[in-house]
């Protein structure tokens, strides 16, 4: 078993995001993923019961890293009651270092692939 991987996000971020981890690791991605893409139109409890039925489909056991562009906008409010009922946690602020790190470390527990996104997220930012 392994944890599951759900980007929420506005328009195609989190499929671009995924696409592009996709490009850099060049083959199947070691983990199961989902992505649910929020437009302005989108109606927030349709997309809600999306989010809860593609979280209990990716908990195969070990819980699900829910990643979002912003907090406390659509996509991070919908994440964050969605997991609310189960094994899932969920990050704001998403970006591709971040995605590809969980990608690198998706044997680890919940607790601690969490711990590596935001560590690469926060390392990431680096003005040059």
């Amino acid at each position: 078993m392994s944890i599951g991987l759900l980007f929420i996000t506005h328009n195609q971020i989190g499929a671009d995001l995924l696409s592009t981890a996709e490009d850099i690791f060049g083959c199947t991605l070691p983990m199961m993923t989902k992505v649910i893409d929020i437009k302005p139109d989108s109606n927030y409890e349709q997309k809600l019961m999306q989010a809860e039925d593609c979280i209990e489909k990716l908990d195969t056991g070990d819980g699900v890293l829910v990643l979002t562009d912003i907090f406390g906008a659509t996509p991070n409010n919908i994440a964050t009651k969605a997991a609310q009922e189960h094994n899932a946690r969920v990050l704001a602020g998403v970006n591709l270092p971040m995605v590809v790190r969980v990608l690198n470390y998706h044997h680890l527990p919940l607790n601690k692939i969490v711990d590596k996104a935001t560590s690469a997220g926060h390392d990431s930012i680096i003005q040059s």
